[in-house]
């Protein structure tokens, strides 16, 4: 039996065990059709911190591998990671790191140039407080070492520190989560690349910014370690409207094939609220487009209705079959 390349969980207090991923491609499958939470996003909102930590329990990723499935959520079972996440929340100044990666997800292909990963917006963010996740694949990266990897890919976003959670190696790592009103423009994964590589122990950088220190771990950190996280509380459950859900997984099925490319071939996505050239969609009128490169070369923009997908911007309402398709050109 191969080693299991990564680790999943449904709760926080339970076990983890072997993901059925065993690419990076899989893992953002995992990403593309986000569970629903049972409750809107204003009552979601207006919650305290602790309420809302109880309630945004979805399945998550680790970015540990352990030594058996399942397993202990615990320093002391890992082996090595095999994936970096790091969350770009607000700051304590009200400042929004992750504006500038939100209103232009290009800019994450170019910080991260070269390297295999994924962005996405995390349950609690907004468009005026945006709020985001990063996951870089990565190959074999030391229990040790992972705070500086991740220390290392905060210093190639720019950003000036990391939160604690993310320098945790074995912190459970949400998927993207949207609510029971949660329409197409409220779709969480806005970017990713497949084509590139992953980060490996040699790329970790030695001279990154004071702040980046390793957190500090007493014992087993793991299920019990970081107290704000809880069960779910019982009157609120993961449940799946139909009305939002059915747009919600025809958005997804879209983005996976990208309609004009191969899904097996389609290695990289960025969503884009700019309105694209009618050069580049052969006359097109202006819209949100997706941008799609596959393994061969070849690169696509799909001139999408704006209600279609969910990211972008808002229009006229059009379902799949009415997708246009926009012009292909050689990479």
């Amino acid at each position: 039996m191969s080693t299991p390349r990564y680790f999943q969980g449904n709760s926080v207090t339970g076990l983890v065990k072997a993901s059925d991923a065993v690419t990076f491609r899989d893992v953002i499958d995992k990403f593309r059709v986000p569970p629903t939470l049972g409750i809107t996003r204003e009552a979601f909102l207006a919650l305290d911190k602790p309420k809302r930590n109880e309630i945004k329990q979805v399945p998550f990723f680790v970015p540990a591998c352990f030594k058996a499935s399942p397993s202990k959520r615990v320093y002391t079972e890992a082996t090595h990671c095999n994936l970096i996440f790091i969350d770009i929340d607000e700051q304590k100044d009200g400042t929004c790191p992750a504006a500038p990666f939100y209103n232009d997800p290009e800019a994450v292909h170019k910080a991260l140039e070269g390297f295999n990963f994924a962005a996405y917006t995390t349950v609690s963010s907004t468009p005026e407080k945006p709020r985001m996740r990063i996951v870089v694949s990565a190959n074999h990266i030391p229990i040790k070492a992972y705070p500086k990897a991740v220390a290392t890919i905060g210093s190639l976003l720019g950003l000036v520190k990391v939160t604690t959670e993310s320098r945790v190696a074995v912190q459970p790592m949400f998927l993207p989560t949207v609510f029971s009103d949660s329409g197409e423009d409220d779709y969480p994964l806005i970017g990713f690349k497949t084509d590139g590589r992953d980060f490996d122990p040699k790329d970790i950088s030695d001279s990154v910014y004071p702040e980046y220190t390793e957190p500090k771990i007493h014992g087993d950190a793991g299920i019990d370690a970081l107290d704000f996280l809880r069960p779910p509380i019982p009157e609120i459950t993961l449940t799946v409207e139909r009305k939002h859900s059915t747009r919600l997984t025809r958005t997804a099925l879209i983005l996976n094939g990208l309609n004009a490319l191969p899904a097996s071939s389609t290695s990289s996505l960025l969503i884009t609220r700019k309105k694209p050239s009618p050069s580049l969609t052969n006359g097109a009128k202006g819209g949100p487009s997706i941008q799609g490169m596959n393994s061969h070369g070849r690169s696509g923009i799909l001139c999408v209705p704006r209600r279609l997908a969910g990211c972008l911007l808002r229009s006229a309402p059009c379902w799949p079959s009415r997708l246009q398709r926009g012009g292909m050109t050689s990479g």
